[in-house]
């Protein structure tokens, strides 16, 4: 539920409610969008206002935004953090203009109340399941560069998650230029929290780590293209006290893939300071005049229960809110992979015996790994040429999908589009394809590179190549790989 409230000073109160949450923000007289509250449910009412706890006061070196004593930006609450104007704390925005300079100053332009969800520009996000999702977008407005910054809050009240994103547009008759970009920003007044995090590496991921907050930045990232194994996502704040089953807690998690960082900083005055978003290392984006940019959604839970119900609300989010409707509920075959058994040492007799034995012991679908196509004996060539083995499996694929048929199992395969052989057909005709410096050798991971998905002919050929290969069989399951981090080679 959103709850909207206008004063006839103009002043505006917004409150965001869950079946056990409240998320309230205000706007400032100078027009910032200050949050009052996140946590336990409230009920609604126009006195929530008197939540707002002024921090503007003149100590040492201290920044008066306005110089009239009404709101200092360093300990203010915000929901969108600049650069420039007297917070010192580490910004959730920072863009680049023309004259060189790097200030901003956003403050409140409308709001929007939709009744659906409104989804980022070609990027995984939450679902409508179970009802409407209805959204709070609230705009803010840089007067000097003439650029918006919109925020996007949408409730997903029955599991009582807050979904939220940014988006920039620039109304401005010059090129902007986005050095970072987090998709929220969430300050707390304290800095009483335990902090959580799932670190680990290749198959060791998601191990948990715990520890006290401390002052200054603490932060998790990956730099490897993908999310990876070395921190998930995920950031946790636990109350004094918390365990499983009582206390409170916050969760906190990204819908992306690539590149990300999240930040837990403490500032000098004792305030805590959240973020989480596509990673600012090495990233540059230009917003031409007219354009936007869309931030990935980032997902808020709180729980008063402990860290077993902050699970169970992601758990119940991810089930029903970002697995396509058509899988949510459909149950998983119980599979084996010959990849153990075999590695790259097989042939039509002996994977039809493995299954055998599989179908014996109750296992459903069979899925066949990395060695199935042409040259492809070791890991050292080959990948990118997705033609079958036809030494290895005479009549191909189907004619080995048509024996584990008859045999009572599904078939499934293993590929890894991404990745490139530098001894293959593919690289020979295509090096360009493959990302890497001239002035460089290139640094392998598995003696392999990795293509280009930004040139459309490589898009083109990977999805020629895969859809000849899924329609060359009865395949119901793929194992889509990527093994590789991306370097610039």
């Amino acid at each position: 539920m959103i709850y909207i409230h206008e004063f006839e000073n103009g002043q505006k109160l917004f409150h965001i409610q869950t079946i056990s949450t409240s998320y309230v923000m205000m706007v400032h007289q100078t027009g910032h969008l200050i949050q009052l509250h996140y946590g336990k449910r409230v009920e609604d009412s126009e006195h929530l206002l008197e939540l707002y706890q002024n921090y503007a006061t003149e100590l040492g070196s201290s920044t008066l935004y306005d110089g009239l004593g009404k709101l200092t930006l360093d300990t203010a609450m915000l929901e969108l953090s600049s650069f420039g104007k007297g917070d010192y704390r580490t910004p959730s925005i920072e863009l680049e203009f023309n004259d060189g300079s790097r200030v901003s100053d956003f403050t409140y332009l409308e709001h929007i109340r939709h009744v659906s969800k409104n989804h980022p520009s070609g990027m995984p996000h939450i679902i409508e399941a179970e009802g409407v999702l209805e959204t709070l977008e609230i705009s803010l407005f840089d007067k000097v560069k003439n650029i918006e910054v919109k925020l996007y809050y949408t409730p997903v009240t029955q599991v009582d998650v807050i979904v939220r994103r940014l988006e920039v547009i620039n109304h401005s008759n010059e090129t902007v230029i986005i050095h970072k970009i987090h998709s929220f920003n969430l300050d707390f007044n304290h800095s009483k929290f335990e902090l959580v995090t799932l670190d680990g590496l290749w198959i060791r991921e998601r191990q948990i780590n715990k520890g006290p907050l401390r002052p200054g930045v603490i932060s998790i990232d990956s730099k490897k293209g993908v999310s990876g194994a070395n921190h998930n996502p995920f950031i946790g704040l636990l109350g004094q006290g918390t365990n499983e089953k009582r206390g409170d807690c916050y969760g906190f998690a990204l819908i992306y893939s690539g590149n990300f960082s999240g930040n837990v900083e403490v500032s000098p005055y004792g305030m805590t300071r959240l973020q989480m978003g596509i990673s600012d290392f090495d990233f540059r984006w230009k917003i031409e005049s007219g354009a936007s940019f869309d931030t990935p959604e980032a997902v808020m839970t709180y729980s008063k229960e402990g860290t077993n119900r902050m699970s169970q609300n992601f758990h119940s989010l991810i089930n029903k809110h970002l697995i396509g409707e058509k899988w949510q509920n459909t149950p998983r075959p119980v599979l084996i992979n010959n990849w153990e058994a075999t590695y790259f040492d097989f042939n039509m007799a002996k994977l039809v015996k493995l299954a055998k034995v599989a179908k014996s012991v109750g296992i459903e679908l069979f899925v066949l790994d990395d060695g199935w196509f042409k040259g492809r004996n070791d890991d050292k060539s080959s990948l990118g040429d997705w033609t079958c083995d036809m030494k290895k499996l005479p009549g191909g694929l189907k004619a080995l999908s048509d024996r584990l048929k008859g045999l009572g199992l599904e078939f499934g395969i293993w590929v890894e589009p991404e990745m490139v052989s530098i001894d293959s057909d593919l690289y020979k005709a295509h090096p360009e394809w493959a990302i890497k410096l001239r002035d460089r050798t290139p640094s392998l991971g598995r003696n392999q590179l990795i293509l280009d998905l930004t040139n459309p002919d490589v898009v083109d050929y990977l999805y020629e190549s895969l859809v000849s290969v899924f329609e060359s069989a009865d395949i119901s399951y793929v194992k889509w790989d990527m093994t590789t981090a991306i370097t610039w080679k």
